[in-house]
């Protein structure tokens, strides 16, 4: 699905920050202490959160997937806690 991105962007790190990181920083990024920016770039997005059952099904039948094992379990843990997100995607 094509749209426009709109969010927090941090040009060293060259990213864009979640309102979480924006409201916790006061504003800042968490890594260079610099002001974000509000930015808006056209993209696709990819809407993972349709993909949320089965990718929690693949990790557990294939443990080796994502390695080492505390990154599975911090990214099963994120799944199952606050789900799947549409993502955006520089088109």
């Amino acid at each position: 699905m094509k749209g426009k991105y709109e969010g927090w962007y941090c040009e060293g790190c060259e990213e864009f920050k979640s309102d979480k990181q924006y409201d916790e920083n006061n504003g800042l990024c968490p890594n260079h202490k610099t002001p974000l920016t509000r930015r808006s770039e056209p993209c696709y997005f990819f809407k993972l959160s349709a993909f949320q059952d089965r990718l929690l099904k693949h990790y557990e039948a294939n443990p080796d997937f994502i390695q080492p094992e505390s990154r599975r379990n911090e990214i099963v843990s994120l799944i199952k806690t606050e789900g799947c997100a549409t993502f955006p995607s520089a088109g």
